[in-house]
């Protein structure tokens, strides 16, 4: 386990620095780890997975990343609900991932999905809904939808000066 961890902060170094393509190697090996000793369904197994997937983004390598992206996102919202962090946030991921592709329209629904879920767990005014918003208010800029992301992002303005 001390090794496994001592792996996964190399791995997030490798990120940081964007040494992507070392990273993947580190990152693969400890998803090979955590799977073997703690199952698919483990909440480290899943957060390596997701560091994985963004790895692979982040060199563009879309495809491979999209199945891990999709993957966690249905592992977490089979074990611990629409609702939890886990998933929203690997749903946000995948999300990303699309919305850098072109695929607007996909990105935006699970965006919406995110939001609303999000809502239900944390409120309308929690931090975390809140980067939901921007992050369909960016998708929606992407997609050339200037007037609705511009609506979205004062609202978050607004929201953010009344909970400060």
């Amino acid at each position: 386990v001390a090794t496994t961890v001592q792996q996964m902060q190399q791995a997030i170094s490798l990120f940081k620095e964007k040494r992507y393509a070392a990273a993947e190697v580190v990152y693969l090996k400890v998803l090979q780890t955590c799977q073997a000793s703690f199952g698919e369904g483990n909440r480290s197994t899943l957060t390596v997975m997701s560091n994985l997937a963004l790895c692979l983004r982040a060199q563009e390598r879309f495809a491979e990343a999209d199945v891990l992206h999709y993957k966690c996102a249905e592992l977490c919202e089979n074990l611990y609900g629409t609702t939890h962090i886990l998933t929203l946030t690997a749903q946000n991921n995948l999300a990303m991932s699309l919305s850098l592709q072109g695929l607007h329209d996909k990105a935006e629904n699970i965006h919406r999905t995110v939001i609303v879920n999000s809502t239900a767990a944390f409120g309308p005014n929690d931090d975390k809904t809140l980067a939901s918003r921007s992050n369909l208010a960016q998708c929606l800029k992407a997609h050339g939808r200037m007037a609705a992301a511009a609506r979205i992002e004062a609202a978050v303005l607004d929201r953010r000066q009344q909970v400060s």
